[in-house]
């Protein structure tokens, strides 16, 4: 089930709304100190799951799942290199 359009949807309440990588650590972080005016922000992060790691990104059996000894240490491998 889609969300619809959420800036929109956020910009009509008065939001100040900002649409970023949110597997892109220096976007978030600017996001977050990002000035508004005193309107309340809203920060819409696209992610995608295991960004980064062969074995997990985009599969949605990792979504919640922890992994194993090995599939951690492969992972921590993965996102090193």
């Amino acid at each position: 089930m889609g969300l619809g359009d959420l800036n929109a949807k956020f910009t009509s309440f008065g939001f100040y709304v900002l649409e970023i990588d949110g597997n892109d650590v220096e976007a978030v972080s600017k996001a977050l100190d990002t000035e508004t005016d005193g309107r309340p922000k809203c920060i819409i992060a696209r992610t995608v799951k295991g960004k980064g790691v062969s074995f997990m990104e985009n599969q949605v059996g990792w979504h919640g799942k922890a992994p194993g000894e090995w599939e951690r240490q492969q992972a921590l491998k993965e996102l090193e290199d």
